[in-house]
């Protein structure tokens, strides 16, 4: 009777420690920053809420349909990797596609890490995309009535009848054509511009 109550109390007692759970293994210490495609990466910008973000994939974002072919549309997937000034070691080994972008920031391009390695410092001069929008507005708007106008003077200029309403078609194309031009000026300088310089920071 003894003999079987030292196996019960044995099966007992293996099982209970089978049924502990393993202890969580240690972190990955974090790559050299002395191996190509790893940097310790400084943002410097003049916008607090730049991110450097990493494209991890796509998803759909629509389709554009021709005639009987419709062709699905992709937009990017991203993750934040830091918000400036960062300061912390980034691995670009796998080749990804990194940028800068932000609330309010337009998107920069892309660029890869994979052949830049140490201390790596970002200066990021940020646009709005806000800004962006205007300009796109004011051009498209600056442009309609620059082209409206300018047809409404061509067809009125030569019949004397008609010298007020040419007047006006040419004061509404001048306008439109300004409009234009200002919406473009800022839409080209609306962009998010970086560069990059090497060393330690």
């Amino acid at each position: 009777m003894r003999v079987l109550s030292s196996v019960v109390l044995l099966s007992i007692l293996s099982s209970v420690a089978m049924a502990e759970p393993s202890p969580e293994p240690a972190p990955a210490p974090a790559p050299s920053s002395d191996v190509p495609g790893v940097v310790r990466i400084h943002v410097d910008a003049d916008h607090g809420r730049v991110e450097l973000r990493r494209i991890v994939g796509s998803a759909p974002a629509g389709f554009v349909v021709s005639g009987s072919y419709v062709t699905p549309m992709y937009a990017p997937v991203s993750e934040t990797v830091c918000l400036a000034p960062c300061d912390q070691v980034v691995d670009g080994r796998d080749g990804a596609d990194f940028f800068f972008a932000g609330n309010d920031i337009t998107q920069s391009s892309t660029f890869t890490l994979s052949e830049q390695h140490g201390g790596l410092r970002a200066e990021v001069h940020t646009g709005s995309t806000t800004r962006r929008t205007r300009g796109l507005w004011m051009t498209a708007l600056g442009a309609s009535f620059a082209v409206g106008g300018g047809v409404g003077f061509g067809l009125s200029i030569g019949d004397s009848d008609m010298r007020t309403f040419a007047e006006v078609n040419g004061g509404i194309a001048i306008a439109g054509l300004a409009t234009a031009l200002v919406g473009a000026y800022m839409l080209a300088s609306s962009g998010t511009d970086y560069e990059f310089t090497q060393g330690t920071f």
